[in-house]
């Protein structure tokens, strides 16, 4: 699927989560939004210690699993630069 970027209404590819942790997977499905066409890529970021508690090991460990450090945030902020994305 493509989009036309002639429209006034800007069009956001979603990612969220759907990088599982993985700063190559992440890279990968900007490639794939920035050749569809859309111009701006969204992530859910967060800090796992502050989200939910420890006391439920099972779910904090499958966020944990599914969470990116910030450095892994900015290489790829540098990456959607390079494709033109805004991030």
């Amino acid at each position: 699927m493509t989009f036309d970027n002639s429209s006034d209404v800007p069009i956001i590819a979603e990612i969220g989560l759907n990088h599982e942790g993985s700063e190559q997977r992440a890279i990968k499905i900007m490639n794939l939004a920035s050749e569809s066409g859309v111009k701006t890529v969204k992530f859910q970021s967060y800090n796992t210690n502050r989200y939910t508690s420890t006391d439920n090991g099972e779910r904090f460990h499958r966020l944990n699993r599914y969470s990116l450090s910030l450095e892994a945030i900015k290489r790829l902020k540098f990456e959607a630069d390079k494709l033109g994305l805004t991030l």
